[in-house]
């Protein structure tokens, strides 16, 4: 378990770095009406789509180990998926910020403000599922934690794990807002402006190492 934790810390770390996911975090705070309520609804619908994939990948997952019958289908899912984390870091790398997605993104969680609190929930199950860059982490820990032949309670561990570091720029801006409203929005703007700049940089080189080890397993 200790080695496996090694291998999905760097993902995590990443993951948790999310402009897209912050950015939406943020826009449901700056709202007047129950703000820290549409958070709190906007984190739920994170975790539920979180704990859905993560449940689906592991237990789909499962029938990769049935080499009998599907002997390189196991080496198959780690060349598509060096393949996405290679082409993540190449982007991140060399490639302009996808500032249309962002955008798409801010657009719908702005939509979410005027409307009810199921919508911040909706909001948080469309941003979690759509969110490329952290969901390729995290299919990416699913597919380590399938290979590590760890028992169901670690894998169980270690998806929530992940999925911890995915739903950080929820938690942060939800409790430094909870904890100190008056000076959050100063700090948010901050943090934001911070991974903006560099979050591509950690990005780029986690991505192609790991798509290059990912790569590696597969051929």
């Amino acid at each position: 378990m200790l080695k496996l934790v090694t291998i999905l810390l760097p993902l995590g770390l990443v993951a948790a770095i999310s402009p897209t996911m912050l950015a939406a975090t943020t826009l449901v705070l700056a709202s007047k009406d129950r703000a820290l309520w549409r958070a709190l609804a906007f984190l739920t619908g994170s975790a539920i789509t979180l704990a859905i994939i993560g449940v689906a990948a592991i237990s789909s997952g499962g029938n990769l180990t049935i080499t009998d019958k599907l002997p390189n289908l196991s080496s198959v899912v780690d060349i598509v998926l060096g393949a996405l984390l290679l082409y993540l870091g190449l982007r991140n790398a060399f490639g302009k910020s996808n500032k249309v997605r962002s955008k798409q993104h801010s657009s719908v969680a702005q939509k979410s403000l005027k409307y009810r609190l199921a919508d911040s929930l909706a909001l948080g199950v469309i941003i979690t599922a759509t969110d490329f860059s952290s969901l390729i982490f995290y299919l990416a820990a699913a597919k380590q934690t399938i290979d590590a032949g760890v028992d169901d309670i670690q894998k169980f561990l270690a998806m929530s794990m992940m999925a911890g570091f995915i739903m950080i720029p929820i938690l942060v801006p939800f409790f430094l807002t909870l904890s100190a409203p008056s000076a959050s929005t100063a700090i948010l703007d901050k943090i934001n402006a911070f991974i903006k700049k560099y979050s591509h940089y950690l990005t780029a080189v986690i991505c192609v190492s790991f798509g290059l080890y990912f790569l590696a397993k597969g051929f």
